[in-house]
């Protein structure tokens, strides 16, 4: 994981992610970033913003609601926004 988090130094947010993965989704980086560098509202931002790119029952949003890393991204926005403190 280290190796990972040492790779994109200067771009460990999830906002600093999208910039650095942009056309492809960072949805498989973010879970690499220390706790502290996950601002939650930035991570709904880009899955709010992943979902809203696809067409409903396209075959394109049922690949990304498939897609492992995206649904982990959506676990760690649930248990980060829902959790007690």
């Amino acid at each position: 994981m280290e190796k990972k988090h040492q790779k994109y130094v200067g771009s460990t947010s999830v906002n600093g992610l999208v910039r650095v993965c942009e056309p492809d989704a960072p949805y498989a980086l973010v879970p690499y970033l220390y706790d502290d560098e996950i601002d939650v509202d930035q991570l709904g931002e880009i899955l709010k913003r992943g979902l809203l790119s696809t067409e409903e029952s396209s075959e394109e949003r049922v690949r990304l609601l498939k897609d492992s890393a995206f649904r982990k991204c959506v676990r760690m926005y649930d248990f980060l926004r829902y959790s007690e403190s």
